[in-house]
């Protein structure tokens, strides 16, 4: 072969060479650009996620301030110390002992159709829910608890009650809580907030004295 045609040959083969290492270069450059944009879309959808769930526990725990707000409509008579009446839904004796300050109470989850306005237990776009079954799942849940802050007041508007209402649910990379009644977790522990997300708002309460 002839010197010339033998250089030829080589060139050939080394622009060959050099053009499979440029496909090379750039697939592996579009393959870290796409894990990179894979990765900021993920972490744009989760963030978005949490965002409307945090927007949706906060309009849960609102609702559930309203309720105990309207709850103490009833309270129109004061005792020695005063008390909101037996007939208080969430706010009675009761309560203010079982729900006291170191104690979340759990609200009971009415069966269905007279869970709507009063039911702890909401799903995944903020409805109210009946009692957890196969398929009926749980996603947010509220539990409250009270502290009467002046038991033997002077004047009637000086009955205070502090309400504390929480929501939970589960992290975005966790199932659903599915049950509000048995949580997988429970969340006074310590290790709760490896599970779910809190949300805590308070209000204060006081007599119907018109």
């Amino acid at each position: 072969m002839r010197p010339t045609l033998l250089r030829a040959s080589r060139a050939r083969r080394d622009a060959r060479g050099y053009t499979a290492v440029e496909v090379l270069i750039a697939m592996t450059m579009f393959a870290i650009g796409a894990a990179g944009v894979i990765g900021m879309q993920r972490v744009a959808i989760q963030g978005s996620l949490d965002a409307r769930r945090f927007d949706l526990a906060n309009s849960i725990a609102h609702e559930w301030v309203h309720r105990l707000e309207r709850d103490t409509m009833r309270w129109t008579v004061l005792g020695s110390p005063p008390a909101p009446p037996i007939t208080a839904q969430w706010i009675n004796p009761t309560a203010l002992t079982s729900c006291s300050a170191a104690t979340w109470c759990k609200p009971t989850i009415p069966a269905s159709p007279t869970h709507i306005g009063s039911s702890p237990a909401f799903d995944t776009l903020g409805r109210e829910l009946p009692p957890a079954t196969p398929t009926i799942h749980h996603v947010f849940c509220v539990q409250y608890r009270l502290r009467q802050l002046a038991p033997t007041p002077i004047a009637p508007s000086s009955t205070i009650i502090r309400a504390e209402v929480r929501v939970f649910w589960a992290r975005s990379e966790l199932q659903p809580i599915d049950n509000c009644d048995t949580p997988p977790v429970n969340p006074d522990g310590v290790t709760a907030i490896n599970t779910y997300h809190f949300l805590h708002t308070a209000v204060t309460l006081r007599p119907n004295t018109l």
